[in-house]
């Protein structure tokens, strides 16, 4: 499967239905994400220690087609290292905007540091081969308008899913070249994002889009 503009358009619009495991999230600091949490969820997890302060991992890209000037990578919010109905809603935003980064730089490292082998639906994301090298994107960054867990979690073996509401703005496909190839509309849409505490940090254990 070729995933050039259908990272943000095709995945996304026909929505991610298999499941999606990821292996335990390195420790990455910064100002932690504004979300709403929903009050429904109870018996809160205790947070815990923060062993090491988030950082970018050193494999990943800076500079990209897409990327803005003067514009860094995400990094994972503090709150989202802790085990607690923030810190999952903190760290499911945190996995969108990764999946974000992924279109601006046209690389799949950011959002593969998050994943393991037993993603099936990661698969189009982390498989490198699958991305087409001769084209760029303009346009069509992902911006985040609300994120809320759901009262309870929405998929088997999940502590908990995060609501993501988002907006994709229109962009192009063009190739290394300036020539267009093809344009995409705008478009909303929401994310269902399911994790789980594995000990050390949260785990996608499913990655699902909505209209």
């Amino acid at each position: 499967m070729r995933v050039s503009g259908a990272v943000l358009v095709g995945l996304i619009l026909c929505g991610l239905t298999a499941g999606c495991t990821s292996a335990s999230p390195k420790r990455h600091t910064t100002t932690p994400a504004t979300v709403r949490t929903s009050s429904a969820v109870a018996s809160a997890p205790t947070a815990d220690p923060i062993p090491n302060p988030p950082s970018v991992p050193a494999d990943v890209p800076t500079t990209g087609s897409n990327v803005r000037p003067g514009e860094k990578p995400p990094v994972m919010p503090v709150e989202a290292t802790q085990h607690t109905p923030a810190g999952a809603n903190a760290f499911a935003t945190f996995f969108v905007r990764v999946i974000d980064w992924e279109g601006a730089t046209v690389s799949p490292q950011y959002v593969r540091d998050f994943s393991s082998e037993r993603c099936q639906t990661c698969a189009p994301f982390v498989d490198g081969a699958s991305w087409d090298a001769g084209r760029v994107y303009i346009g069509g960054r992902i911006a985040i308008e609300s994120t809320r867990l759901s009262p309870e979690p929405l998929h088997s073996g999940a502590e908990y899913t995060a609501l993501v509401v988002f907006n994709i703005g229109a962009f192009q496909e063009r190739s290394r070249t300036g020539s267009l190839l093809d344009t995409h509309p705008a478009y909303r849409g929401q994310f269902e994002v399911s994790v789980r505490w594995l000990g050390s940090g949260w785990a996608v254990t499913d990655l699902r889009g909505r209209q």
